[in-house]
């Protein structure tokens, strides 16, 4: 339904034909999807981080075990250990945020992978259009290979928006 809605949203947007506006419904829309977009890109830089912590708690923790019986090395060594961690933390950090930034403006269609996986699943489109509007059976899921169940019923009240809502689908999913 959301992606429904996005291109119900960018439908409206043809039928206005000032130069420069963008309609209310549509700005939020992409604030919206710029958000979800946000909240995910946080997640492999939560990640980095949980790794260097606990790369930095393995290396400490052996540092200290090494020169138990040195005190005065203990502390240069703890010290020494957890400013190189730092260091690296911060290098890996740097580096993932500028990957998740590429990626958020990168367009991935020049991607081999991309195109092949794309294909694969916008060649089930017909079935999919097939199983929500014409199946007799009127099923409320219908399973898609790549992307599972999919709720329908609420599908089938918008069925000239169906096919542009499967290929967003698709090209958010790949």
């Amino acid at each position: 339904m959301e992606e429904i809605n996005v291109i119900n949203v960018l439908e409206e947007t043809k039928r206005i034909i000032l130069p420069n506006f963008l309609p209310h419904n549509a700005f939020i829309t992409v604030l919206e999807l710029e958000s979800k977009v946000n909240g995910i890109s946080s997640i492999p830089l939560g990640f980095v981080e949980k790794i260097w912590s606990y790369i930095e708690d393995v290396v400490v923790s052996v540092l200290m075990r090494h020169s138990e019986n040195y005190y005065k090395l203990q502390l240069s060594a703890k010290r020494a250990g957890q400013n190189l961690m730092s260091k690296m933390k911060e290098r890996s950090i740097t580096w993932m945020t500028e990957i998740v930034e590429m990626e958020k403006v990168t367009d991935h269609t020049c991607n081999p992978e991309y195109l092949s996986e794309w294909n694969r699943l916008i060649g089930q489109h017909d079935a999919f259009v097939n199983g929500v509007l014409k199946n007799k059976n009127r099923p409320a899921k219908i399973t898609i290979e790549g992307i599972g169940e999919v709720k329908v019923e609420a599908l089938r009240k918008n069925p000239n928006a169906l096919s542009a809502a499967y290929d967003l689908k698709i090209r958010m999913i790949v």
